[in-house]
């Protein structure tokens, strides 16, 4: 499949079997030369163009896109929020990877500080780099990056499963993997640079459904520990 393009909403008109596109995407089509008489997939349709300039592009619905890229299970990454573009870098290869959702979360450890106004902005491009990697690797479906909050409020209980990676911990991965086989809703929890705080992790240990892990006796860094653990779920439920 061609290049998909991703477009928000508000920005699409559909009627009948036409569509009329408007946007930063319109921009992205005309750059990449695309013209009257071409096919282009826009979201989930296959359009042939009729009509393009800088601001619009209308065209013909001509089918509807297969599924493709959709991971058989939904992972969310609760990523404590890394410093300089890591946290960029992990929700780029994390879409790759299959995760359906990202969380990220300012812990005790957390070098990074963000006020109300950072956090906002952060989540903006995080979205975007997130929006880019969709298109890039040819998900048809999205993924969303939650906004930003403290990892002592995020509720816990809106998964089946919860695996939280602790350099501490003897229990082991592949284990815990078999016992959560059956699970279509599963949360990872990768703490910062220097990993979680030992009550931090005390104080999830405390709901239900969370299994703590080990990534093996080898000190991973936050960003190496996150797609680590997400291609191996990758591969388990594959």
């Amino acid at each position: 499949m061609s290049k998909r393009f991703i477009v928000e909403e508000k920005n699409i008109t559909l009627q009948e079997e036409s569509v009329l596109v408007r946007g930063e995407e319109v921009h992205h089509i005309n750059v990449l030369r695309y013209k009257i008489g071409d096919k282009v997939y826009i979201n989930n349709y296959e359009i042939k163009i009729e009509r393009i300039n800088k601001e619009e592009l209308e065209g013909k619905i001509i089918g509807n896109l297969p599924e493709k890229g959709i991971p058989n299970v939904d992972i969310t990454l609760i990523q404590a929020y890394l410093k300089s573009d890591k946290m960029d870098y992990v929700v780029q290869k994390a879409v790759e990877l299959g995760v359906k959702s990202i969380k990220p979360v300012m812990s005790k450890n957390t070098i990074v500080k963000l006020d109300s106004k950072d956090r906002i902005k952060k989540v903006e491009r995080l979205n975007k780099i997130a929006k880019e990697a969709v298109e890039q690797c040819g998900r048809t479906d999205s993924v969303m990056v939650e906004n930003i909050e403290e990892l002592s409020k995020v509720d816990l209980n809106i998964y089946e499963a919860i695996l939280v990676c602790h350099e501490k911990s003897s229990v082991s991965l592949k284990d815990t993997l078999l016992k959560v086989k059956d699970k279509t809703k599963i949360a990872v929890i990768v703490g910062p640079e220097g990993g979680l705080d030992d009550a931090e992790v005390d104080k999830i240990l405390q709901n239900t459904n969370v299994n703590e892990i080990s990534l093996g006796e080898r000190i991973l860094r936050a960003e190496t520990a996150s797609l680590n653990i997400l291609s191996i779920i990758g591969y388990e439920f594959s």
